[in-house]
């Protein structure tokens, strides 16, 4: 018997069960690089986005870019699947019987429980079988019985999505948001700030759990969940640059969250924070913004202690998400709508 064979095919049976015991049964925080999971990502989104750069129609791309998410599960699965079998294969292997096809056609026969190879005519074989024959149906029982915790915070998140479409419009913008509370009651604002609050926390701990809920786009695409978050973040920015009562002391908490999401979700990538090569908002669109909170009755201080300030907190989060938006080929939302412009990847 080749026992260094036998040992790695058992070793690899064992590493794969403890990647879906991590990502299905256990979610970690941690995100680890050598797993099936992790390589299964790797090797296939990079490729993909690499495809959809080259189709002009952004509809088409948008669409394109759509399949992935639930096509990635059926990936990793396929991926799980392909390497307990080969993992159990090399193990029958490793006691000479028969040549390794045979033992990789009797693994994936046990392991799908299709009953169609010969009985085994040892006692090894035959409690290798079992136990095969058990893992399979219970891993795929698992599988399909946690598929509903993916799509449930998929749409969890994407429901506050359509509501914050409707307070901040689509595309969403800062200043849209900002300038259609301003003339409201301040509860609704503070109410406003404890939904995104709460929703940038899901959106933490869903998708630092479950990446590949990450890569689910938005049905319809004006808005992802990473524009949101953004536009979120640069509304908490500028309320608490602008404002000096409670919506201020409102917007720090939000603002936190909100930070450590992109901050968080950005790690669980292995992205190193890295900034816009263009200002997302340079001078003139800065005095523009400062014009319209003027004339929507907000009052502002020196534009030029605002912009210094802002450009503070700007530079907190804007390289986290800048990083978020390259990986996950998705637009970040300007500061201000300008007829004519989109963002660009």
């Amino acid at each position: 018997m080749n026992i260094l064979l036998a040992m790695f095919g058992w070793a690899l049976v064992l590493w794969t069960l403890l990647d879906a015991f991590e990502q299905v049964i256990l979610p970690r925080m941690e995100s680890h690089v050598f797993r099936i999971s992790s390589l299964a990502r790797r090797c296939t989104w990079t490729p993909w986005k690499a495809l959809a750069r080259r189709i002009s129609s952004a509809e088409r791309r948008a669409a394109f870019l759509g399949y992935y998410g639930p096509f990635s599960i059926l990936i990793l699965l396929a991926s799980w699947d392909l390497s307990v079998i080969l993992g159990f294969s090399l193990g029958w292997w490793a006691t000479r019987e028969g040549s390794f096809m045979t033992r990789f056609y009797v693994s994936g026969s046990n392991w799908f429980a299709l009953g169609l190879s010969n009985p085994p005519v040892t006692d090894i074989a035959r409690l290798t079988t079992l136990v095969e024959a058990g893992l399979g149906l219970a891993f795929l029982a698992v599988i399909i019985g946690y598929l509903p915790v993916y799509y449930g915070a998929y749409s969890t998140r994407e429901v506050f999505i359509i509501r914050f479409q409707s307070a901040a419009g689509s595309p969403s913008t800062a200043l849209n948001i900002v300038r259609r509370f301003a003339p409201l009651e301040q509860s609704m604002t503070l109410q406003l700030l404890m939904e995104c609050q709460a929703w940038a926390a899901h959106v933490l701990q869903s998708q630092r759990s479950y990446p590949l809920v990450a890569l689910y786009r938005s049905q319809k695409g004006n808005d992802s969940w990473l524009a949101v978050l953004t536009v979120i973040l640069d509304a908490c920015a500028l309320w608490i640059t602008v404002q000096k009562d409670k919506i201020q002391l409102g917007s720090q908490p939000a603002f936190g969250v909100a930070f450590r999401a992109a901050t968080d979700l950005a790690s669980a990538f292995r992205l190193k924070p890295k900034s816009p090569p263009t200002d997302r908002l340079p001078r003139a669109a800065f005095q523009m913004l400062f014009q319209a909170l003027a004339d929507a009755g907000i009052e502002v201080g020196a534009p030029e202690e605002t912009e210094r300030n802002l450009a503070e907190l700007r530079g907190l989060y804007e390289p986290y998400i800048y990083a978020l938006s390259q990986y996950l080929y998705m637009e970040l939302p300007p500061w201000i709508k300008v007829e004519g412009t989109t963002a660009s990847i």
